[in-house]
């Protein structure tokens, strides 16, 4: 049975749990409102570009050994056991034997933007944003949390531990025991205490008072939860490619310029080390489809590609191409400007491919969406090998 059709089915069930009032008839799918505070963006994670079979999208083929790159997403399915967390009821966990008649066997409260989850053997490791809770010595924290729930016994599920990053997450990935998580900051003061009354019940938790991209690395290792690491850089729009042994960051500053930076994550324990960056011209785009994950690639863990926006949004676009097989000196390759065809550009690398599509159509009122397909296999030179002119306006993807 497909997914689709099951989750509609528990959530036909669930019906009768609960309040209906802010709920349409039919509606099977639901997002928290964000409490009172000063920023109103969301983060969820999505598929990644690139991959090879049986990989996840955006990641390396993985080299021989035990360590793999995994995606995270709102539900899991491990023997006959979903997972499915919801912004509304937290973690729930059904019996599904039966497809048919899945049954809830017990369910964790949550608050705050359910954002990730993983699951092995009966844990549960949850990304929330948007967490209003304390610090262990009592303040006020505002941020997101990685948290570890053991549902082996569904019907009394335990909290394992949790750790607390800073900003919202925006992205992550699960290589061994480690979840990596890529956060933006902006810098600003959270909570009802921003509400201009002079109230100060809950207090910011930026680690900046600038906007800043954080990476931060947890582990779950023996059902223990730790965070290990963390770096963060001066910038925005964090978005991240992640390797078995590495992480290629691409952030966006006032420059107008976009930094690419190698992280070594080889260490098992989830250590994060620092090595090469370089910065390029064009701001990476940190929404569109995904929050802007497609618009980077570093599917060999040797050649990163970036498409970034040149001037403003009615500019055009930057492919560069970085070899980072020094990870301590990356070398820019080529960078080749790409004439304006719409706003918010997707991309889809693969291979020795780029697929580029801008939402347009219904702004400028042709009605038509752009699509072009760039050669990439000679990485000085890369060129545009085919365009075409599809009927429609691109709105979505």
């Amino acid at each position: 049975m497909r997914f689709s059709v099951l989750l509609a089915a528990i959530m036909t069930t669930l019906v009768g749990c609960g309040s209906d009032r802010d709920r349409a008839a039919g509606q099977t799918s639901f997002e928290s409102a964000p409490p009172n505070g000063s920023s109103g963006q969301l983060a969820a994670g999505g598929d990644s570009g690139g991959g090879g079979a049986g990989i996840p999208p955006g990641t390396a083929n993985p080299p021989a050994t035990t360590r793999t790159v995994e995606e995270t997403d709102l539900y899991r399915l491990e023997g006959n056991r979903l997972y499915y967390l919801n912004g509304y009821r937290g973690l729930m966990v059904f019996d599904v034997t039966n497809p048919d008649q899945p049954t809830l066997l017990g369910r964790s409260p949550i608050f705050g933007q359910p954002v990730d989850m993983i699951v092995r053997n009966g844990v549960a490791v949850v990304v929330i944003g948007d967490w209003f809770g304390t610090m262990e010595d009592g303040t006020p924290f505002h941020g997101s949390i990685v948290r570890g729930l053991d549902a082996t016994d569904p019907r009394n599920i335990r909290v394992l531990g949790e750790a607390k990053l800073g900003g919202w997450v925006r992205d992550d990935r699960v290589v061994g025991d480690v979840i990596y998580a890529v956060s933006e900051d902006f810098g600003w003061g959270y909570g009802w205490g921003n509400l201009g009354n002079g109230a100060a019940d809950v207090a910011g938790t930026s680690t900046t008072s600038r906007e800043s991209v954080i990476v931060s690395s947890v582990s779950f290792a023996n059902r223990a939860i730790a965070q290990v690491d963390t770096v963060a850089f001066e910038g925005f729009n964090g978005v991240f490619n992640v390797t078995p042994s590495a992480i290629m960051l691409a952030s966006t500053g006032a420059t107008g310029q976009t930094s690419l930076l190698y992280l070594d994550i080889s260490d098992p324990g989830g250590r994060i080390v620092q090595r090469g960056s370089l910065a390029v011209d064009g701001q990476v785009n940190g929404w569109g489809a995904d929050n802007g994950r497609w618009n980077l690639d570093f599917a060999d863990g040797k050649t990163a590609h970036i498409i970034g926006q040149v001037g403003n949004y009615n500019g055009g676009y930057m492919l560069s191409t970085v070899d980072f097989s020094n990870p301590s000196a990356p070398v820019l390759d080529s960078a080749l400007t790409i004439a304006h065809t719409g706003w918010s550009a997707a991309a889809r690398f693969d291979t020795n491919r780029l697929y580029l599509s801008p939402e347009t159509g219904y702004y400028d009122g042709s009605g038509t969406t752009p699509f072009q397909v760039f050669d990439l296999s000679i990485p000085r030179a890369p060129k545009l090998a085919g365009t075409v002119t599809v009927p429609g306006s691109e709105m979505s993807r």
